[in-house]
């Protein structure tokens, strides 16, 4: 893999990796662990803004890469074109007038 790597790419070897390594993964599964990863992040950015972890970037970034790694993953297994998802997602996000339109911006919080 390169810097350059597709999102598909990157999904399909963490799957492959992930039916390797634990053959009995499922969509459930993994969709936990994502949650698990998620609340990880969250815990990095709360404890860098309570000061308890200053130095805590490395830590979020580490946490970030997880979570994209596993949604990667998982959008494998569930048949997903990530790579076009994110390039229509951010198509309709680029439309959007959130300062000015109260629906577009209720769009976002979902």
């Amino acid at each position: 893999m390169n810097n350059s790597t597709s999102l598909n790419t990157i999904g399909e070897y963490v799957r492959q990796w992930q039916d390797e390594q634990f053959p009995d993964t499922d969509m459930l599964q993994q969709t936990l662990v994502l949650a698990e990863e998620t609340g990880e992040v969250c815990r990095a950015v709360v404890k860098e803004h309570q000061g308890v972890r200053p130095k805590s970037r490395g830590i979020l970034s580490e946490e970030l890469a997880d979570v994209i790694l596993l949604t990667a993953g998982l959008a494998d297994r569930a048949g997903v074109d990530l790579n076009l998802a994110v390039k229509k997602r951010l198509y309709r996000l680029n439309l959007l007038d959130f300062k000015s339109d109260e629906e577009a911006s209720q769009t976002i919080k979902r």
